[in-house]
């Protein structure tokens, strides 16, 4: 039975789960003159802003349809939520690639039932996509007179205001990058300060070695204060004033001696 179910007939059941959403069957991925574009069965962006989600589906009808899939993984930067959609007993859940959905159709042919959830994946939207889809697949209609917007009118101011939050997000990027300028700056400038007081301490311990103390040994501190310590207790806190004293009576001295010499001279010479 589920080999009667056609694709016509999957994409129709999608199209009524998604009446309220925007539902882009045959969704490409850029002009059909690119011929590296990608082409969804169907691509959806739900009316919701919280958060923004897309979803993207691939059609099976078939064992052959669904074995031959080589190109499953290249959707994945499409879409927010990524599911495969068959008749039942088509797609085995345990072939489903991770993080990838699976939905059913079952019953009388318009029930789709979630097998296997997909993961939700943190995607930048797809831009040509949207451009595509604008472009190609979208009427643009008047503002209705009542004041409510059409469908399509939605869409297109999605689009827009999609297109001024990336230029948001633009200059937030480029704000957190000056900040990371401004830190590394900040940085470069400590790691000068420390070099230049490594420098000095380098200095400090070559002057300590010329002096007697051994810079590798673990007690070489101790050895400093010891030495200090030493040199305070020989040394008298007079010894200064002392030491002016002497130089004081040595002048004295002098000036005794030269006025001496001065008085011996003439006495020297009646000789």
């Amino acid at each position: 039975m589920s080999q009667s179910y056609s694709a016509p007939r999957l994409l129709k059941a999608l199209a009524a789960k998604h009446s309220s959403d925007v539902f882009v069957p045959e969704c490409k991925n850029g002009p059909t003159q690119q011929g590296s574009h990608r082409r969804l069965d169907a691509w959806v962006l739900l009316k919701t802003w919280s958060p923004v989600t897309t979803i993207g589906y691939e059609v099976k009808v078939s064992r052959s349809d669904w074995r031959r899939d080589e190109k499953l993984g290249e959707y994945a930067g499409l879409c927010h939520l990524l599911y495969i959609v068959a008749p039942k007993g088509i797609v085995p859940i345990e072939e489903v690639p991770i993080g990838v959905g699976l939905m059913e159709l079952v019953g009388d042919g318009n029930r789709l039932v979630t097998r296997h959830k997909a993961v939700r994946r943190e995607i930048e939207l797809p831009s040509m996509l949207m451009v595509y889809v604008l472009m190609c697949r979208v009427r643009i209609e008047r503002e209705r007179s009542d004041g409510e917007t059409s469908d399509r009118e939605w869409r297109l101011r999605g689009f827009r205001e999609w297109i001024a939050r990336k230029d948001e997000r633009r200059e937030l990027h480029y704000a957190i990058s000056e900040k990371i300028r401004d830190r590394f700056d900040q940085q470069e400038r400590e790691i000068n300060r420390l070099t230049d007081k490594l420098q000095a301490l380098e200095r400090v311990e070559r002057r300590l070695a010329e002096m007697g103390f051994d810079s590798n040994s673990p007690f070489r501190f101790w050895e400093v204060d010891g030495r200090i310590a030493k040199l305070g207790r020989v040394i008298s806190p007079h010894l200064l004033t002392e030491i002016d004293r002497v130089v004081e009576r040595l002048q004295q001295t002098r000036v005794a001696l030269t006025d001496l010499r001065s008085e011996k001279a003439p006495t020297e010479d009646i000789e």
